[in-house]
């Protein structure tokens, strides 16, 4: 959304932090230094000690406290009270922000509330003593206020015929985190990286190492076949692919000393001219959670010890069986590059727009799932000086008639 006029739409990218944080007020609503991320789940009681729900692992601020009200026996009494609580700050901002604006044109409209309310803010620092990775789901995050309120019912309300009596009316409020949300990251590649990757990387014959990095990183394009004459070489063969891969090495040299749980558990493979998914990612299954899902195509790190995270890592294996054969059946076939990026979640296909994006093959678009990732990686290339370790298309055909 465009802050100067709310019926445009405004591309935010990672490196414009600056433009929202200058206009912040400069005090925040509310703070914790304490918090640490848990995998462990919430388990939430009731007054008997009994536990009433259970939910998965998240960032939870929770202020049930009663307000500490003078006078409040006297109904002729308003606006007398005092915040109390573990987080009194909170229900204070939601109070003057939303329920004292009651009757004021800034509730009238849903265009003017969000003129009027842009949004909340969270920024996350590290801990000077270590910290955790975490991504919070904004998609599904939420605030809720239920707000009780005792009136005398003047109207009788409930129709008893008691004009005196002190009810209780109940309004609950659900404010969602969508459908715009802008994300920054601090991430900086090091100086080193960046100039292995201008020094030994050629768009014609190849490179070395592919390095890969989420955040405002790097992605590794790939090119299946060396120039236009060998792609039509191999369409015109008019082959029945069996089986179809890339098995992209780990470097290990780059990771010594590194825990093996810092490596990318996935990466995503698509089409770096168009930014679609490849054939094969449309048969592959996405009901199995974001690390195991659609491994046939996007296979998982394979690592020196299975299924121990702290094992190294070895390989990536993608299959594109059915990409070669769809190229294979189309009238104009093109030879297009692959983007190879690291993946959070392979289901998560939704592009994000590049900024000044310069490059000849003009990729525009990286996926979300790239984005939010904080890990990187490093494969051998097409040119590694380990031979059995190069980047490689294997097929097996069957040749028709």
């Amino acid at each position: 959304m465009n802050p100067q006029d709310l019926s445009t739409e405004q591309d935010y990218y990672s490196d414009q932090k600056n433009l929202i944080e200058n206009s912040l007020d400069p005090n925040p609503i509310y703070s914790i230094t304490t918090f640490q991320p848990s995998s462990e789940e919430i388990q939430l009681v009731d007054e008997d000690g009994e536990i009433t729900e259970r939910l998965t692992p998240r960032l939870r601020i929770f202020e049930n406290t009663p307000l500490s009200c003078t006078g409040c026996d006297d109904p002729d009494i308003q606006n007398n009270y005092t915040i109390t609580g573990p987080v009194p700050e909170l229900v204070q901002y939601f109070y003057d922000t939303i329920i004292s604006q009651e009757g004021n044109s800034t509730l009238s409209s849903d265009s003017n509330f969000q003129n009027y309310f842009r949004g909340l803010y969270f920024k996350v620092t590290p801990s000077a003593s270590g910290g955790n990775s975490v991504i919070l789901n904004l998609a599904n995050a939420n605030v809720n206020m239920k707000v009780l309120v005792f009136n005398k019912d003047t109207s009788d309300l409930d129709g008893d015929g008691d004009f005196e009596e002190i009810i209780s009316i109940s309004s609950n409020f659900r404010f969602g985190f969508g459908p715009r949300i802008v994300q920054f990251i601090d991430q900086e590649i090091s100086t080193n990286v960046e100039n292995e990757i201008s020094s030994n990387s050629n768009s014609i014959t190849g490179a070395e190492r592919l390095f890969l990095k989420g955040g405002p990183g790097s992605v590794a394009l790939v090119e299946l076949f060396e120039n236009q004459t060998e792609f039509e070489d191999f369409i015109s063969n008019n082959w029945l692919i069996n089986e179809a891969y890339l098995d992209l090495y780990v470097d290990q040299s780059k990771f010594t000393g590194i825990d093996g749980e810092a490596e990318p558990e996935r990466i995503f493979v698509y089409n770096a001219r168009t930014g679609e998914v490849l054939a094969d990612y449309n048969l592959g299954s996405s009901s199995s959670g974001a690390v195991n899902s659609n491994t046939i195509h996007l296979g998982r790190l394979e690592r020196e010890v299975e299924d121990d995270l702290n094992s190294r890592g070895i390989k990536y294996r993608i299959r594109l069986t059915n990409y070669l054969n769809t190229l294979i059946g189309l009238d104009n076939p093109t030879n297009d590059p692959l983007a190879v990026v690291v993946s959070q979640n392979v289901n998560v296909i939704t592009g994000q727009r590049i900024k000044d994006a310069t490059d000849s093959i003009e990729l525009e678009n990286v996926p979300l799932s790239t984005v939010i990732a904080p890990e990187g990686t490093v494969l051998h290339g097409n040119l590694s000086t380990d031979p059995d370790k190069r980047l490689q298309l294997k097929v097996f055909y069957t040749e028709t008639n």
